[in-house]
């Protein structure tokens, strides 16, 4: 439409705004006729309203303005067309721009619904954000409460470590300080039996001084020996040659028993002979399957090599399959849980998405989750609640397992100290039997001495029988009575040993028990730990009363006494030291008398009262100096000779002992192992890094000369060096050196923890 045309009909102008203000007065009655202003916006409303009264306004002026103009002027000159022209054009403008801005309005409400309803989310976002911090903080409060806890569990187990190893350097002092005191016991023992090796030695050189006497005295009477001599010479000629023929004839036989011999022993190397060819004769045989079976040992052994290398590599694949198989079970949970969970997200997104249900809003969810993980923090403060009484629980089993186990450490001690008594106790009574033997000779001297004394001795040597009887019937009774107490103590340590006993099979009734149960009575514990350390004590003082009764009995012993009624003395009806007895007491009385009468002749001679007869026996007072002289001067010689062998004996046997004791010292600083030979054929060793004394190992050499290792306590401890160098390699060095190694870096590894 061209508005700048004039129209025909002047009226036109005037309809056209007519039928504008109709519309404009239509729109303003039905409310906003634009579709795009229908949009009610109870902030802008008033607003919008001012501008339509304020166009109504300017719309009703113009046709006023018209209808004068018209009434005034029919002719309306261009000018004034153009004008109304550009007013409408304005007006149209003017209405485009307002429905612009009210299409800008809305969408300035809309961007802000939209903004408040991120805000919302962003707020919803940031409470769940701040509970999952405030998650985290109390699970990051929970570890550090339990890191606290174990620092103050780390704490009490130190404080326990360091009171049981104060306990077991408190314990070790003891037994340092009873061996000491056994060290001091048999010191004093050694200088009991040096004293009383001092007494007999004088004993022995104040008979030795009165043999001198007595010697002296048969001297004179030997003087009478050589007129009888004499006598006996002729007869010692006849009795050589009788001797020469005897010794002829004895000869003789030897000859033939000689060629006997000679003859049997080459009948027996005729046989040995061909025995020798027929082995000689399988040697070849013998040889071949040497290398044959030298051969089958050796593919015998790189098989044994090579299945030992296809052992190792299945025990490691089987491990490594294990752990496959393991991950792969992990791994097929994990999928499964994941599915579950993908499930279950799906579940909440077609509820979601449906609508049909209810769900509960965001809010309600996290705060019923504050609920749940409220509650699971309550239950997880049980849990660590139960789990660290469950821990109290199981230390206290732990020590109860611990004083167990050192209880029965101390019961072990308790054996090897009654074992190391029992070998004293042996080696003593092996002394015991020397020291006899020794007072026996000693007796056997003084009753020679006893007998060759004259006959008023008899009376003194009646009473002391006598008094030695006595003696030797009270102290018999004091030995049944010692006797019988250690027999009581051996009877109430066997009673207290099955008491403990019975109280360790109790005690691992009541373990296996605890195992089962969740909760520990410690109250029948500390009964039966009282129960173990008062028997303990009653055990330990039975033994201190056990070795005082021993030693006591071990003195008696050594002082020579014995129980008549377990003891018998055996005396031989045709013994030769009672004939050897007989035949000196014989030969003393017989040169007393000759003593007594040749002292009456010698009285008679100096009274000048001897007949002519007895010239000859003046002649033999005469030579008698001289034969004691030479007697005295023999006997001189051969106690010269004796003494001097005696101290090149005693100097051999100290220069062997200290050799020996070097040897002895060099092998166990180069071996690292002390040998000691126990009986025949088996020996001990114990290494110089052994943790106890106990720990030692035995050997014992069999018929064909091989060494075979017994069983003791610690050779279970080492089974593994016992299966791999003494059944497999056959090499009882190797196996000393890898039990030293171990028992070395054992000792280093406690001196650095130390």
């Amino acid at each position: 439409m061209n508005f700048l045309r004039t129209p025909d009909d002047s009226t036109a102008v005037v309809r056209i705004m007519g039928e504008f203000d109709q519309f404009l007065t239509d729109s303003e009655v039905s409310g906003i006729a634009d579709p795009k202003l229908r949009l009610t916006f109870d902030d802008d409303t008033e607003q919008i309203r001012p501008t339509r009264r304020a166009t109504k306004t300017i719309t009703y002026q113009k046709p006023s303005r018209s209808l004068a103009r018209s009434q005034s002027s029919s002719v309306v000159t261009e000018k004034d067309r153009e004008k109304d022209v550009e007013i409408i054009k304005s007006h149209s403008k003017i209405a485009h721009l307002e429905s612009q801005l009210y299409s800008m309005e809305s969408s300035r409400k809309r961007a802000r619904v939209e903004q408040d309803m991120e805000c919302e989310i962003q707020r919803q976002e940031l409470n769940k954000k701040s509970e999952k911090m405030e998650d985290l903080m109390k699970s990051v409060q929970y570890a550090l409460d339990q890191e606290k806890q174990a620092k103050e569990q780390l704490s009490d187990i130190k404080k326990e470590y360091e009171f049981y190893k104060n306990k077991a350097d408190k314990k070790i002092q003891n037994l340092q300080r009873e061996k000491l005191k056994l060290s001091s016991e048999i010191e004093e023992v050694k200088e009991d039996n040096g004293r009383k090796q001092l007494d007999l030695r004088n004993a022995l050189t104040r008979q030795e001084a009165e043999n001198i006497i007595i010697q002296n005295k048969l001297d004179e009477s030997e003087a009478k020996l050589e007129t009888f001599k004499r006598r006996y010479s002729e007869a010692s000629k006849q009795v050589v040659e009788i001797e020469e023929l005897r010794n002829t004839a004895r000869n003789a036989t030897l000859r033939v028993k000689e060629l006997e011999q000679q003859l049997s022993r080459q009948e027996d190397a005729a046989s040995i002979a061909m025995t020798m060819q027929s082995q000689l004769s399988r040697y070849r045989e013998l040889e071949k399957q040497n290398l044959k079976l030298e051969e089958d040992n050796r593919y015998y052994r790189e098989t044994n090599e090579s299945n030992l290398l296809l052992k190792e590599q299945r025990d490691s694949m089987a491990a490594k399959l294990k752990r496959a198989e393991e991950r792969i079970k992990d791994l097929s949970i994990l999928e499964f849980e994941n599915e579950d969970l993908k499930k279950r997200i799906k579940h909440w997104e077609v509820e979601d998405a449906s609508g049909n249900t209810k769900t509960a809003s965001p809010v309600q969810l996290t705060h019923e989750i504050a609920k749940l993980q409220k509650s699971q923090v309550v239950l997880l403060e049980q849990q660590s609640d139960l789990k660290s009484s469950s821990q109290i629980h199981e230390a206290a089993r732990q020590k109860a397992e611990t004083e167990l186990s050192a209880a029965l450490k101390e019961l072990n001690i308790l054996q090897a100290s009654e074992s190391k008594h029992k070998e004293l106790y042996q080696r003593l009574q092996r002394r015991l039997v020397l020291i006899t033997a020794e007072r026996d000779g000693f007796r056997r001297i003084l009753n020679v001495f006893d007998n060759n004394l004259s006959a008023n001795y008899d009376s003194q040597l009646r009473d002391r029988v006598q008094e030695a009887e006595e003696r030797l019937a009270s102290y018999s009774k004091h030995v049944e009575a010692v006797e019988s107490e250690i027999s009581q103590a051996k009877d109430q340590l066997a009673s207290q040993k099955t008491i403990i006993l019975e109280l360790e099979r109790q005690l691992k009734e009541e373990k296996s028990k605890c195992a089962s149960r969740s909760t520990v009575s410690t109250a029948t514990d500390n009964e039966a730990k009282a129960e173990i350390k008062r028997l303990k004590e009653e055990n330990m003082k039975l033994a201190e009363q056990l070795e005082i009764y021993e030693l006591r009995k071990e003195q008696m012993h050594i002082q020579g006494y014995y129980d008549p009624t377990k003891t018998k003395v055996l005396h031989f009806s045709m013994n030769p030291t009672s004939f050897a007895r007989q035949k000196k007491v014989e030969e003393i009385e017989k040169l007393r008398k000759e003593n007594d009468s040749l002292r009456l002749k010698i009285q008679a001679l100096e009274g000048g009262k001897l007949p002519a007869s007895s010239s000859t026996a003046a002649d033999s007072l005469q030579t008698s100096p001289e034969i004691s002289a030479s007697t005295t001067k023999q006997v001189e010689e051969v106690k010269a000779q004796l003494s001097s062998s005696e101290l090149r004996n005693q100097r051999l046997k100290e220069v062997f002992s200290k050799k020996i004791q070097e040897f002895r010292e060099a092998c166990y600083a180069l071996t690292g192992y002390k040998i000691d030979v126990l009986r025949d054929k088996q020996y001990r060793l114990q290494s110089m890094y052994a943790e106890r004394s106990s720990d030692d190992l035995l050997f014992e050499s069999n018929s064909k000369g091989e060494m075979m290792l017994l069983e003791t306590d610690f050779s279970s401890q080492v089974r593994d060096h016992i299966e791999t160098y003494l059944r497999r390699m056959n090499s009882i060095p190797a196996f000393l050196s890898n039990v030293t190694l171990d028992l070395f870096s054992k000792q280093t590894t406690t001196i650095v923890i130390n």
